[in-house]
């Protein structure tokens, strides 16, 4: 082996090494902002509770459009597994899928809360339903993010290049850790209000 294939398996076992850390200590930032969310929600809520009712259909609104989020994630799976075993055809497909349920995600969120709204359950009279929209407009920054990361990843299986196979895995990561986030705070919501 020569010293120029060492020397680049070294750098590439760093570049995961590092990208990977980095992707974690990002989680763990988002996680501790939405549990901050979660915890200011939690002691607003036994004072303002009171004045916030969401009829079970409106619920089951809202878990159905997760259900898109969630979908999405697993369409993401099978996009990778598909590019892992040299599918790069059905890996396209699977990707594209997956970004256009995000977006169908993301504007089944927006035309939720207009839902809510119309409603009454408006920020400007009560602060619960306030940070109710502040969590999710941070999620939906983070969510954007990740459709422009899913979109770039696309670009470049498409284009033939290569592509690293950390990348792929670290943008899943992060698509997967938004599902699993949105589903918690969802969850979080549907039982305590």
């Amino acid at each position: 082996m020569s010293v120029a294939t060492i020397t680049s398996k070294k750098l590439f076992i760093i570049d995961e090494k590092t990208s990977s850390l980095g992707l974690i200590v990002g989680f763990v930032a988002i996680t501790m902002l939405f549990i901050t969310f979660l915890a200011t929600f939690s002691s607003m809520m036994l004072k303002e509770l009171q004045y916030i009712h969401i009829d079970l259909m409106t619920k089951m609104i809202a878990v159905g459009i997760t259900s898109v989020l969630v979908i999405s994630s697993l369409l993401f799976a099978i996009s990778h597994r598909q590019w892992l075993s040299g599918k790069k055809k059905e890996s396209s497909f699977y990707l594209a899928s997956s970004m256009a349920l995000g977006i169908v995600f993301l504007f089944g969120q927006i035309s939720y809360w207009q839902l809510l709204v119309k409603q009454g359950l408006s920020g400007l009279n009560n602060v619960l339903v306030g940070m109710v929209y502040l969590m999710a407009g941070a999620h939906a920054i983070h969510l954007i993010a990740g459709l422009v990361f899913l979109a770039w990843l696309w670009l470049q299986l498409n284009k033939g290049g290569e592509l690293k196979e950390v990348r792929y895995r670290l943008i899943g990561w992060f698509w997967h850790y938004l599902s699993a986030l949105w589903t918690v705070i969802l969850l979080y919501l549907i039982i305590t209000v």
